[in-house]
């Protein structure tokens, strides 16, 4: 059958050549009187619109016109001058209208239309299409044309595009439906991309039920072939060439790169996991950590099968050690299985079991301020006018242990207090180092007395003996002076008493410090107190001693430095 007009070969059943418009012969004739029709007058297109039961035209000339047969008309859109008919093919055309008769002639269209728009839903519903609507690929829902329809079917969905090209999406490679923050249908799939669609604010909730429906038993069929593999969760990491594919087993989890590379991470070697924002943490037993992408849907429910996976190894590996000792980093002893491990970066890492018996030697190490740059400058600013440092700064205190097992034997360091600008010996800070130290040595000689113990051995200092109470001191003859000689040893003497009372009040702080360590500190406890010969004989000491005397009484006991057997530079009572 050929159009009378242009000659052109024309389809059975055909109403109107879509070359010329003209009316094919024989076809049926409809309503040929037509239901609206007003001039429009357009910068661009000027015309008449006629509204026909079964077509619209747009008569330019009388040579010229356009015709939209509501036979493959798929759905109607308003615009602002224009209204469009998007065909069943995909494509859109517009026809001008004044925006004065726009609301009018719209609805005459639609009017006439929707029998052929309805009879065209039940043909597609006997095809197996559940919904087709006018779509684009951008998901810019508020366009005002449309560059294809999407179809939704029962196993598949299809984009025709108004080129002609027909995209198909099969809901095995779907792993998830879900509308966008912008409103767009969204397909997420199992590769890692994802594809989004506008659809209608009337529809959009039936599509998105209707579509999570139908990938229910795809999901079911994907998660039966991967347990038979041994795989419950799997899930891709980031895109393109970094791209990895994680799956998570009985026992470990692997991640794949596309090049092949295989990460396997044991769930005992997992201290710890958590999500957030849609990444997943993995926190491992030597201080390091995993991070992988997962879907926001399934971050839950992988979370909860880790975290009943590493439980067991979680517990396995830290029920029992009930003996800690250390602040910064901690020494976690399991008396019962007589094994310890060490706690560092602040709990993040763990380190592997080793035997107590396997130590062999136990040694303290200080490192002072003077032998790193910043200590050196603090020291400097602390010194007095003489050009002496008042006092030690200890930046790390440092517990060595030597383990000396049938395999190997290691040395296994465990810092006990770290102190960037420094810290004297009388500090609360250096007192809890050295609390730990005695709890870990007293434990180690009442269990392991074979374990070699080393602390840390004070420089020998030239110390008088502290002299009893109540003995008085020994007077010194006064040289006979001149009278300036008087004058100036009547300022010295005053310049001395200020200096001494300054020197009382220090003295009473620190006194004041060490009598409430003494009420509120655990028994049996050793107070070491160090500093050069001054402070040994006639200074603090003395004080000390005389302070604790007016409190404590006869609980107070003096003994004489030389009465004490030294050896190598410890002081033992016989």
């Amino acid at each position: 059958m050929q159009c009378v007009k242009c000659g052109r070969e024309l389809d059975e059943g055909t109403l109107f050549c879509p070359v010329c418009g003209e009316k094919v012969p024989g076809s049926s004739p409809g309503n040929d009187a037509p239901l609206y029709q007003t001039e429009v007058k357009g910068l661009l297109k000027s015309g008449r619109l006629i509204v026909y039961g079964d077509r619209t035209e747009f008569v330019v000339s009388k040579v010229q016109k356009m015709v939209f047969p509501y036979e493959s008309l798929a759905a109607l859109k308003k615009g602002l001058d224009r209204i469009n008919f998007i065909m069943e093919d995909g494509k859109t055309e517009s026809c001008a209208v004044n925006r004065k008769d726009l609301h009018k002639a719209f609805f005459t269209i639609e009017q006439a239309s929707r029998p052929y728009i309805e009879r065209r839903g039940s043909q597609l519903q006997s095809e197996g299409i559940r919904y087709s609507f006018p779509s684009s690929p951008s998901g810019l829902g508020g366009m005002l044309s449309s560059s294809g329809i999407l179809n939704i079917l029962d196993d598949r969905s299809e984009f025709i595009t108004s080129s002609g090209k027909n995209e198909i999406i099969s809901y095995e490679d779907v792993k998830n439906i879900r509308l966008s923050a912008m409103g767009t249908l969204e397909y997420i799939f199992y590769d890692g991309t994802r594809k989004s669609f506008a659809v209608g604010k009337e529809i959009r909730d039936d599509v998105v039920s209707f579509l999570q429906t139908a990938l229910l038993p795809y999901i079911k069929e994907r998660k039966e072939r991967l347990l038979s593999q041994g795989i419950y969760f799997s899930f891709l990491n980031g895109q393109g060439f970094s791209r990895r594919e994680v799956n998570l087993y009985a026992d470990h989890l692997e991640c794949r790169s596309e090049s092949g590379q295989e990460d396997r991470v044991a769930y005992g070697d997992i201290r710890a996991v958590s999500v957030s924002d849609g990444t997943l943490e993995t926190a491992l037993t030597d201080g390091t950590a995993k991070t992988f992408f997962i879907d926001r849907d399934a971050q839950s429910d992988v979370l909860a099968f880790l975290k009943e996976a590493i439980a067991p190894y979680v517990e396995k590996r830290t029920k029992g050690f009930d003996l800690c000792f250390g602040a910064k980093e901690r020494l976690e002893i399991n008396g019962e299985r007589g094994v310890f491990h060490i706690i560092r970066q602040g709990g993040r890492e763990i380190s592997g079991e080793y035997d107590l018996k396997d130590i062999v030697k136990a040694e303290v190490s200080e490192t002072k301020a003077s032998q790193n740059i910043v200590g050196a400058l603090l020291a400097s600013r602390s010194a007095d006018s003489s050009g002496k440092n008042t006092e030690d700064k200890i930046t790390d205190v440092t517990l060595l242990l030597t383990v000396c097992s049938e395999q190997d034997t290691e040395e296994l360091p465990v810092c006990l207090g770290s102190f960037v600008f420094g810290v004297s010996r009388s500090s609360a800070e250096y007192g809890r180092c050295e609390m730990e130290l005695t709890g870990f040595f007293a434990y180690m000689e009442e269990h392991y007395p074979e374990c070699l113990l080393i602390q840390p051995v004070p420089e020998e200092e030239t110390e008088l003996p502290l002299k009893p109470a109540g003995e008085p001191e020994p007077a010194l003859p006064a040289p006979e002076e001149s009278g300036a000689q008087a004058a100036d040893s009547e300022g010295q003497r005053g310049a001395d008493a200020a200096a001494g009372n300054r020197e009382k009040e220090r003295f009473g702080t620190l006194l004041r410090g060490i009598s409430d360590f003494v009420e509120r500190c655990d028994t049996p406890m050793t107070i070491a107190i160090q500093g050069d010969g001054e402070a040994g004989s006639g200074g603090f000491l003395r004080v000390v001693y005389h302070g604790l005397e007016e409190k404590w009484k006869e609980n107070v006991l003096c003994l004489y430095a030389q009465q004490l057997f030294r050896n190598g530079g410890w002081v033992c009572l016989p």
